[in-house]
């Protein structure tokens, strides 16, 4: 690294989720001052470190536990992995002479972010979901700024009128959810066309995350039979075990794509995802038409009921769904225009084409 340069260390991790606004922020901030470069602090997971590597940010695997909010006994050998987390991360800190820290929700930032703290480092965290996640409410008290997608979200950290206006609330900033400028540039960025070339059938995406969700997956594959009589279906499965990449007529599976998940996004007609408010920031960008399945018991239901109340998609409980359910749904959405127009505006309301240019601006204010 150059001595001119400026370091800013994203940490995310145990998804794509925490990772796609860090990128987009970082996308940002190359605009801003040519001359801050990145590293990445995160857990080393495959798609993780596919993003990066497109991205070409070098990264480095900080141990960390799981943040749980439930007995396990894995709590108590957890702790000692966030502690030599902390001891690795600062380690790596003064190393590679870091100005400033920016996490986006992962629990890797919670031993991360102490070390900065313990070094005078910076940090600036961003809370996308609608609740707080634990381990930003973990590492509110040391960082410099926290940033918030949605204006409810802060007053998960305020705990009460009283206290959003005091000294330690005014550190929330209001910015909305960054996403890649490549969710919402007309230029094709995909390098194989016989992946994301449309055909004359409407398309349905269909997304089970990084990681894999099984019952999305299995609902889709389930379906498939009726679903190709109607749809081109694109099924992007994660990385689930026994679900190698499969073609058939109007169907394709893959485990996830890069480069090309923009391109498909933006030529969707109907999106299935589940409710991480970074994917479902990123169908607000693009404006599409989604149903949306959260994750049961999971911060995802209060992203779903958030949705459910500004009418910006379709919400269907995973208890509720079944093979014909999931079809009658679609079918209706199909054919009832008004309700697609709602759904596909509203959404879009939810999009601030500034909010990556807002974050980049905390975090430079503090290089």
């Amino acid at each position: 690294m150059k001595s001119s340069s400026k370091l800013v260390v994203l940490v995310g991790g145990g998804s794509g989720g925490p990772v796609t606004p860090l990128l987009a922020v970082a996308e940002q901030i190359r605009i801003e001052d040519p001359r801050v470069v990145f590293a990445y602090f995160g857990t080393g997971l495959p798609f993780e470190s596919d993003l990066l590597d497109e991205n070409k940010i070098p990264s480095y695997v900080i141990p960390s536990g799981k943040l749980r909010r439930y007995f396990d006994l894995r709590n108590i050998s957890d702790v000692f992995k966030v502690i030599f987390g902390f001891f690795k991360a600062r380690s790596l800190l003064v190393r590679l002479r870091a100005r400033v820290v920016f996490s986006a929700g992962s629990y890797v930032s919670v031993p991360v972010a102490y070390a900065a703290a313990s070094l005078g480092i910076p940090a600036v965290a961003h809370q996308q979901d609608f609740l707080p996640a634990l381990s930003n409410r973990l590492i509110f008290p040391v960082v410099r700024n926290l940033t918030v997608s949605l204006e409810e979200s802060a007053l998960g950290f305020s705990g009460s009128v009283g206290l959003w206006k005091s000294k330690s609330a005014k550190k929330i900033i209001l910015c909305g959810n960054p996403v890649r400028k490549s969710f919402t540039s007309s230029v094709r960025i995909n390098r194989d066309e016989n992946k994301t070339q449309k055909s004359d059938y409407p398309t349905l995406l269909v997304l089970g995350g990084g990681g894999g969700s099984e019952f999305i997956n299995r609902l889709v594959i389930q379906s498939i039979p009726e679903l190709a009589r109607h749809y081109e279906v694109i099924h992007l499965s994660g990385q689930q075990r026994n679900m190698e990449a499969e073609t058939s007529y109007n169907y394709k599976r893959m485990p996830y794509l890069i480069k090309e998940f923009p391109d498909l996004l933006r030529r969707a007609d109907v999106v299935v995802s589940r409710a991480g408010f970074s994917t479902i920031s990123e169908i607000a960008a693009c404006k599409k038409l989604a149903i949306i399945i959260p994750m049961p018991d999971s911060h995802q239901i209060a992203n779903a009921e958030y949705l459910d109340r500004k009418k910006m998609a379709f919400i269907a409980r995973q208890e509720e769904l079944s093979p014909l359910v999931f079809i009658e749904l679609l079918r209706r959405l199909k054919y009832d225009l008004g309700l697609q127009k709602q759904f596909q505006t509203n959404i879009g309301r939810l999009f601030q084409p500034e909010a990556a240019k807002n974050v980049a601006e905390v975090i430079l204010k503090h290089l």
